[in-house]
């Protein structure tokens, strides 16, 4: 009993410690950058991701000579619209209109000086792809959920390491509370972006894949677990699906992860 809740113990501290690591490799949704003009570094914030109604552009320049008017189009509609940028105190700022969730808006920003402008995303136009809303409650119930999923997930993968009986009955508990984690996934992915493929976006989220190779990796070990305790399937299950858990969203950070990995 001791050395249950020794496990149990362990299980809870390294799903605690999983959790803030896949946080760490989420991708950017956030554009910073500087531009110089004139010998002065101005910062640049621009959303790549927005799920509000408008996505909102800043540029922080408090020098008021300086003006800004930002092009913008998607993929649809390859001509460009424009708006001026706005005066608020020290910033620059413009809305780009809401677009259809799983739109992607390109832009690129011009910044005029009296006689010279500068520009942010000229040669290569920044991406804002545009999502759907989900609902708080579903946010919030599927990272609890996803969260005692993994839990149970390393507990149960500790419990077969150590030889222990009686895990049949934690393997299908956490089989349906990953079953309930892939159906919120499933509703929340198509309200963001309308469709279930793969996305090809810098910043894509495949949260919904990932977790359905989840199922589908824990359900060979439910089904393996049935009639008798078979460890090494528990023990290798668990892994795999530790592993994916701590993978990033999308595949072009876990792309280039790779590419650093191997330049050591």
């Amino acid at each position: 009993m001791l050395r249950r809740f020794i496990i149990l113990f362990i299980a809870g501290g390294l799903s605690i410690i999983l959790t803030f690591f896949q946080q760490i490799l989420l991708p950017k949704s956030i554009y910073h950058s500087t531009i110089r003009i004139d010998s002065v570094d101005y910062s640049v914030n621009i959303p790549l991701i927005s799920s509000e109604d408008d996505c909102l552009i800043e540029i922080e320049i408090n020098d008021k000579n300086i003006g800004g008017i930002i092009y913008y189009h998607t993929k649809a509609n390859s001509a460009w619209d424009s708006t001026i940028m706005s005066r608020l105190d020290d910033k620059l700022v413009t809305l780009i209109p809401v677009q259809v969730p799983n739109t992607r808006c390109y832009t690129m920003i011009k910044l005029i000086n009296g006689d010279k402008t500068y520009f942010i995303g000229k040669d290569k136009p920044l991406e804002i792809l545009f999502i759907g809303k989900n609902p708080r409650l579903l946010r919030y119930s599927f990272s609890v959920l996803f969260y005692i999923y993994i839990f149970l997930c390393i507990f149960i993968g500790a419990l077969a390491l150590d030889n222990q009986d009686n895990i049949r009955k934690y393997i299908k508990i956490s089989y349906y509370i990953l079953i309930i984690v892939f159906l919120i996934s499933l509703i929340t992915f198509f309200i963001e972006y309308r469709n279930y493929l793969v996305l090809s976006s810098p910043y894509d989220n495949n949260t919904f894949h990932k977790i359905l190779l989840m199922l589908v990796c824990w359900y060979i070990v439910y089904r393996g677990n049935k009639n008798n305790d078979k460890r090494i399937h528990t023990i290798l299950g668990s892994l795999v699906n530790i592993i994916l858990y701590c993978t990033p969203y999308n595949f072009s950070s876990i792309l280039e992860i790779f590419k650093n990995f191997m330049k050591f």
